[in-house]
């Protein structure tokens, strides 16, 4: 809707600093969707709704970058124009009423979906090393029958495991 707005300032001329107001607007919403973009990503398990969301945010990005382009140029032809008179073509840039109980019920939300994909993620490390572990068995085994099975899978390094890169 900023982006909107922006252009339609840019066609009817209008206010130079309500441009710039949205201009900061814009550029804070494209910070947070960035932030919870990689929130998103961070917990998204199906690669397809990962690309979807990646293909997503950089069109938006794209588009904000252009019309900020825009913008600026639009800016920089009305340098030399005197100040305007306020209230004439100005947009007000509309303010979303803020429920306190739903922002706190969706960062609950969000945070107990984190925790989530923590537990899920430790379960899974936990499988994976009880796996490797009957492998590392039944090659054991198989030794003391005397059978020699080549190891064609090494286990991977530790670091591998974990989550912090």
């Amino acid at each position: 809707m900023a982006n909107k707005q922006i252009e339609s300032l840019i066609n009817v001329r209008g206010s130079r600093e309500a441009v710039r107001e949205l201009l900061r607007h814009v550029e804070n919403l494209l910070l947070q969707g960035t932030r919870l973009h990689s929130e998103i990503l961070s917990i998204e398990d199906d690669d397809e709704e990962a690309e979807r969301q990646d293909s997503s945010h950089l069109t938006y990005i794209t588009r904000s970058s252009e019309l900020a382009t825009a913008a600026q140029i639009y800016l920089s032809s009305r340098e030399e124009d005197a100040e305007s008179a306020v209230g004439q073509n100005i947009i007000p840039i509309p303010v979303p009423p803020v429920d306190l109980l739903e922002v706190q019920r969706r960062e609950h939300a969000r945070q107990e979906e984190v925790a989530n994909s923590l537990l899920r993620a430790e379960q899974a490390r936990e499988r994976a090393d009880r796996a490797w572990q009957e492998a590392d068995e039944a090659q054991n085994a198989l030794r003391l029958l005397g059978i020699e099975v080549p190891r064609r899978n090494p286990p991977p390094d530790e670091d591998q495991l974990t989550s912090v890169s």
